[in-house]
């Protein structure tokens, strides 16, 4: 396998994240639920999950306009 097999590279990423050394346990248990699931029901579900923890910050951050648009806020897929 080469380093761009993406088979490679997500079977890499997994056992890191699995092996929880370098992430929360609910980043891991989270990994081991999605990869159980319909990859595409799991990616929607992130995604709006992101979309939920990035508004979460920026009013924990108390919405400042100069925060907010330094944020690196991903646009949901088919949003124009």
């Amino acid at each position: 396998m080469s380093v761009s097999d993406p088979v490679a590279v997500l079977q890499r990423r997994f056992a890191e994240i699995t092996a929880g050394r370098s992430c929360s346990y609910w980043l891991r248990d989270s990994v081991l639920s999605a990869i159980e699931r319909d990859p595409v029901d799991a990616v929607r579900d992130a995604e709006i999950l992101l979309e939920i923890l990035q508004a979460h910050l920026i009013c924990c951050m108390g919405a400042d306009p100069a925060v907010t648009t330094a944020l690196p806020l991903s646009p949901r897929p088919g949003a124009a």
